[in-house]
């Protein structure tokens, strides 16, 4: 389960924010935006050499498409934590 913070940057990475822009919006350094970014794939468990195959490209921002798939396999993995755990 995402925390409101880990929330609020899937929700600036789903509009397209690059880690500087997400840094700038929460008024955070780019590296702690990094940082968050990296927890959330992560907790979604997507392997570090598969998030730019799947998620990036070449200007450095999501593809709808693919954040989409993302957003649905956090909602999935959310509901399987839930039914997992009470």
């Amino acid at each position: 389960m995402l925390t409101a913070c880990q929330a609020e940057v899937l929700t600036l990475i789903r509009k397209g924010k690059s880690n500087k822009e997400i840094a700038q919006e929460l008024n955070i350094s780019l590296r702690a935006a990094k940082a968050r970014v990296t927890t959330i794939y992560e907790r979604m468990g997507i392997p570090g050499e598969g998030r730019s195959k799947i998620a990036l490209d070449s200007t450095d921002r999501l593809k709808d498409i693919e954040m989409n798939c993302l957003l649905a396999f956090a909602s999935l993995s959310q509901r399987m934590d839930r039914l997992e755990h009470g």
